[in-house]
C-alpha cells in the first residue's frame, strides 16, 4: 500500500490530532514554493522575511520603537545589513533612504557621544573596557528575531501539512526536495507531531525525496547542502550598480581575513567530500567563480556527505572559527599603530575587548577611540548629505561619495560578513555585465 493511502485515513478527523490547525494561506504559499526550483522552505521562508526587511527600510524607517531596537543592537548582523540595502535599489537617488535613516540614526545616538567624550582618550585598559561596554550590543539583530520566528512557523506549517493533506505530500513527493538543514528540522518537528499522536511514513518521504540530481553541479549542490535563500543566490547583484564600488574603503582586518579565508576554502572544495559550513560561507564559497576542475566528485560521497552533515550541523562551521582566529591574530599582529588603518566597527569593538583583557597593549585604547571617531564621523557626514539630498528639489545635488555611503555604512557596520557579502556580489554584477550580450 502507498504511503500516501496508508495516511489519508488515519488524517481525515484532524481536530482529534494534537497539531496545529493548518493555515490555508500557509499552506498555499509552500505549494506554490515547491513549484519552483530549490528548497521550497529556503523560499518560503525568504518571501516572508523579505516582507520584513521592506517594512525596515519604509514604515520601520519612520517608527520609534523601530529605532529602539536598531539602537540597542548597534545596527543589525552583517549578513542583514547588506540584506536591508539590497532590498532597495539604486535606481533612484532616493533609493536607500530607510537603510541610510536606520544607521544614521544608530551613529547618532550610540556612537556620537562617545566621539564627544573625552574620558575615552586614554591608554588604559580601565578605559577600553569602558568604551568596549558602552558598545555593546543590548539585544539582538532585529531581523535575525524575525527571521527565526519565521522560520520556526514554516517549519512547523510545512511539518503539519505534510502530515495532514493529502494534497500537499502529493505535491512533495514530486517537487523539489528539502535543503539538509530543513529537512533535519522538518523531520524533527515531525517527530514531536507523531509523539502527539500523528502516524504515517511522512519522515521517510522526506528521506527519499532527499536526491541529488547528477547533473547539478556547484552552486545547486551547495544550496541543497547548506541551505540559503534565493534571493541572495543571484537577485541582489542585478538591483545594484558596481561601477564606482572599487573605489570603496574597505576595512583592512576584512581585507586581509577574507582574502586568507578563501584560499583556504578553495581547498576545502576540492576535497571528495563536501565541508560541513554555515549558510553564509555555503553561499559565498558557491558564488565565487569555480573551474570545472577545482570541484571535487560530490556525487559519489552524497550518501556519505549527507550522514555527515546531519551529526554535525550543530558543529561551528569551519571557516567561521577560521574567521575568528584569523580576525584576533590580525589585530594582534597590527594593533592600530600607525593611524592609516581602518577599522569596521566589529573589529573596532574587538579590539578593544583584547586590550581590555591584556591581548593589547594598553596604548591601543587610544587609536582605537581615535579609528572610532574618525571613521563614525566620515560615515554619519555622507549619510546625513545623502539624507538631505533626497528631497525632489535637492536630488541633484547628491555627490557621488554620498550615493556610495550605503555600501561604506554597510561594510562599516557589518564588518566581514558584509564586507564579503558585496564583494561577491560585486563580482558577480561584474561576470553578468561582462556576459551580456552588447545592446
Amino acid at each position: 500500500m502507498s504511503y500516501v493511502s496508508h495516511t489519508s485515513h488515519a488524517h481525515d478527523e484532524r481536530s482529534s490530532l494534537s497539531v496545529p490547525p493548518l493555515d490555508s494561506l500557509a499552506e498555499g504559499r509552500l505549494l506554490a514554493a515547491m513549484e519552483r526550483p530549490g528548497c521550497p522552505l529556503c523560499r518560503a521562508v525568504w518571501q516572508a522575511e523579505s516582507q520584513t526587511l521592506n517594512w525596515y527600510v519604509n514604515d520601520g524607517a519612520v517608527d520609534e520603537p523601530t529605532y529602539h531596537r536598531v539602537r540597542r543592537s548597534l545596527g543589525f548582523c552583517g549578513r542583514h545589513t547588506v540584506a536591508l540595502a539590497l532590498i532597495e535599489s539604486d535606481k533612484w537617488a532616493w533609493g536607500h533612504l530607510g537603510f541610510a535613516m536606520l544607521h544614521e540614526d544608530t551613529l547618532r545616538a550610540r556612537v556620537a557621544p562617545l566621539v564627544m567624550d573625552g574620558r575615552h582618550y586614554h591608554a588604559g585598559r580601565l578605559d577600553a573596557f569602558r568604551l568596549a561596554l558602552a558598545l555593546r550590543r543590548t539585544g539582538a539583530c532585529p531581523a535575525c528575531e524575525d527571521r527565526q520566528s519565521v522560520e520556526r512557523e514554516q517549519v512547523t506549517a510545512f511539518a503539519s501539512s505534510l502530515c495532514l493533506s493529502a494534497e500537499f505530500r502529493r505535491s512533495y513527493a514530486h517537487g523539489a526536495s528539502l535543503c539538509l538543514p530543513h529537512r533535519a528540522a522538518v523531520m524533527a518537528e515531525i517527530r514531536r507531531l507523531e509523539a502527539d499522536g500523528v502516524t504515517g511514513g511522512s519522515i521517510e518521504l522526506l528521506v527519499a525525496s532527499s536526491h541529488t540530481p547528477e547533473d547539478e553541479r556547484l552552486p545547486e549542490l551547495a544550496r541543497r547542502l547548506y541551505g540559503g535563500n534565493p534571493y541572495f543566490w543571484g537577485l541582489g547583484s542585478d538591483r545594484l550598480r558596481w561601477e564606482d564600488a572599487s573605489a570603496d574603503a574597505r576595512c583592512d582586518v576584512c581585507v586581509s581575513v577574507s582574502g586568507e579565508v578563501e584560499r583556504q576554502a578553495a581547498e576545502l572544495f576540492s576535497q571528495p567530500v563536501a565541508p560541513t559550513l554555515c549558510e553564509w560561507h555555503g553561499w559565498i564559497m558557491a558564488s565565487a567563480p569555480q573551474p570545472e576542475s577545482d570541484q571535487g566528485d560530490w556525487q559519489s560521497p552524497w550518501q556519505d556527505t549527507r550522514s555527515a552533515y546531519s551529526t554535525q550541523r550543530d558543529a561551528l562551521c569551519p571557516l567561521c572559527a577560521l574567521t575568528r582566529r584569523l580576525e584576533d591574530e590580525q589585530l594582534r599582529a597590527a594593533p592600530m599603530e600607525t593611524g592609516e588603518e581602518m577599522y569596521c566597527l566589529p573589529h573596532i569593538r574587538r579590539a578593544l575587548s583584547l586590550t581590555a583583557r591584556g591581548a593589547l597593549p594598553a596604548s591601543a585604547t587610544i587609536r582605537t577611540a581615535q579609528r572610532l571617531a574618525g571613521y563614525a564621523n566620515e560615515v554619519g557626514k555622507r549619510l546625513r548629505g545623502y539624507i538631505a539630498h533626497c528631497s525632489e528639489d535637492q536630488q541633484e545635488a547628491i555627490t557621488a561619495a554620498e550615493r556610495a555611503s550605503w555600501r561604506e555604512a554597510a561594510r562599516w557596520f557589518g564588518g566581514i560578513e558584509a564586507d564579503a557579502t558585496l564583494a561577491a556580489l560585486q563580482l558577480a554584477g561584474a561576470s553578468r555585465s561582462h556576459t551580456q550580450t552588447p545592446g
